[in-house]
């Protein structure tokens, strides 16, 4: 089950909320940035799974993505 797909009131929220919190950390040891791996194509694909699972498709980028 993914993080969006469980309710907040749930314990089981902890556990993917943890698991993300490692992969950022990991990802920021090894430098990996976001200008590293957010791309047109990859904006596009979070767009289509957000549609796919009924949520909104209202994108705003933060500030940080324009600047790169």
């Amino acid at each position: 089950m993914g993080l969006s797909s469980v309710p907040a009131t749930n314990a089981a929220k902890a556990v993917p909320v943890e698991r993300a919190g490692e992969m950022v950390m990991d990802l920021l040891r090894r430098n990996i940035t976001p200008s590293k791996i957010i791309t047109k194509l990859s904006i596009e694909n979070a767009i289509a799974g957000v549609a796919a699972t009924g949520g909104s498709t209202n994108f705003r980028p933060s500030p940080a993505c324009h600047r790169q």
